[in-house]
C-alpha cells in the first residue's frame, strides 16, 4: 500500500505509468455505454428501442439531472474513500446496468439505468480518477499526468468506438448487433473491474479528516469559481452539441448511411479529442 510522500504517492516509475495507463483507459470508457453508444450509433440505438427522440433525449437529460446531483458528494467520497475500492465498484456497476440495458427494457427501466449511470460514473468514479492522477506526478508533473492521461483516455474511446462499429457491421439485423454491441461493453466493464482489483497497485488515498462546509463556502465566495464555472458550462454546452447530434445531422440531413455517420462522429470525436490531450501536455511540460 503505497503512501504520500511530499504530496506524491509513493510508487515506482514502472508503478506510477501502470496505474496512469490504467485509470486513464478507465476514464475513457466509464462514460461509453451511458454517452457514447448514445451519440456515436444515435439512429442504430433509437431504433432499437423503439423510442422517439424527444424519449430519446429524456434519457440524456436524466443522465444530466444525476451527474449533477451527485458530481458535490463524489469529491467526499473520493477523500474517505480508497480509490481502488471506488474504481471496482463503479465499474461492476457500469456493468450490471449494461447488461440490464442490452435486454431493451421499457421507457421506465431506461430512465433508472441512465439515472444509475450517473451515480457509478460521477458518484463513486469521477473525483476519484481526477485526485488519482493528480497523486502520481509532483506538481510540476501534473501538467504532464494529465496531458498523457487525457490522450491515453480519448484513445481508448476511440478504440471502443471503432470497435463498436465492427460489432453492429457485422450483423444484418442492426437490433441484433447494438444489443451484442452493449453485451460487449458491460463484459469490458465486469472484465475492467477484476483487473483492477487484482492488477491495480494499492494506494492509501483515502483521508481522516472530517468533512469541512466552511471551506466550500470559502470557495463558493471565491469570484473566479464561477467564472470557471462558465467557462466551462459553455464549452461544454458547444461540445455536447456538436458530438450528440454529428452523427444523425450526417446520417439525416447530409444522407450518408447510419454505418458511414457512425464512422464520421468516431472520427470527429477522435481528432477533437486528440487536439485536447495534445494541449494539456504542452501547458504541462
Amino acid at each position: 500500500m503505497a503512501d504520500l510522500v511530499n504530496g506524491r504517492l509513493n510508487l515506482s516509475k514502472g508503478k506510477r505509468m501502470y496505474a496512469l495507463l490504467m485509470i486513464s483507459i478507465a476514464s475513457g470508457i466509464v462514460f461509453f455505454a451511458c454517452i457514447g453508444v448514445r451519440n456515436l450509433y444515435y439512429n442504430q440505438l433509437i431504433a432499437a428501442l423503439g423510442l422517439t427522440n424527444a424519449e430519446y433525449g429524456m434519457l440524456g437529460s436524466v443522465n444530466g439531472i444525476a451527474n449533477l446531483i451527485f458530481y458535490l458528494p463524489s469529491g467526499f467520497i473520493a477523500d474517505k474513500v480508497n480509490t481502488k475500492t471506488l474504481l471496482v465498484i463503479s465499474f461492476l456497476g457500469l456493468g450490471g446496468l449494461t447488461i440490464w440495458f442490452g435486454f431493451f427494457p421499457s421507457y421506465i427501466c431506461l430512465l433508472i439505468i441512465f439515472f444509475g449511470y450517473g451515480i457509478f460514473s460521477i458518484f463513486t468514479f469521477w473525483s476519484a480518477m481526477l485526485k488519482y492522477v493528480r497523486l502520481l506526478g509532483s506538481e510540476e508533473e501534473q501538467g504532464k499526468m494529465f496531458g498523457l492521461s487525457e490522450g491515453i483516455k480519448w484513445g481508448a474511446n476511440a478504440l471502443v468506438g471503432f470497435a463498436g462499429l465492427a460489432i453492429i457491421g457485422a450483423f444484418v439485423d442492426g437490433v441484433a448487433g447494438i444489443r451484442v454491441l452493449l453485451f460487449f461493453i458491460a463484459g469490458l466493464y465486469i472484465a475492467f473491474a477484476l483487473l483492477i482489483l487484482f492488477t491495480f497497485p494499492g494506494a492509501n488515498t483515502a483521508t481522516d479528516e472530517p468533512v469541512n462546509l466552511r471551506r466550500f463556502v470559502e470557495v463558493l465566495k471565491v469570484p473566479g469559481t464561477w467564472l470557471t464555472t462558465l467557462i466551462v458550462a459553455s464549452a461544454y454546452m458547444a461540445f455536447a452539441a456538436a458530438v450528440a447530434y454529428f452523427g444523425p445531422y450526417c446520417a439525416d440531413i447530409i444522407g450518408v448511411s447510419d454505418a458511414v455517420a457512425s464512422g464520421l462522429a468516431c472520427h470527429y470525436k477522435e481528432l477533437r479529442d486528440r487536439r485536447g490531450g495534445d494541449h494539456y501536455r504542452r501547458a504541462g511540460g
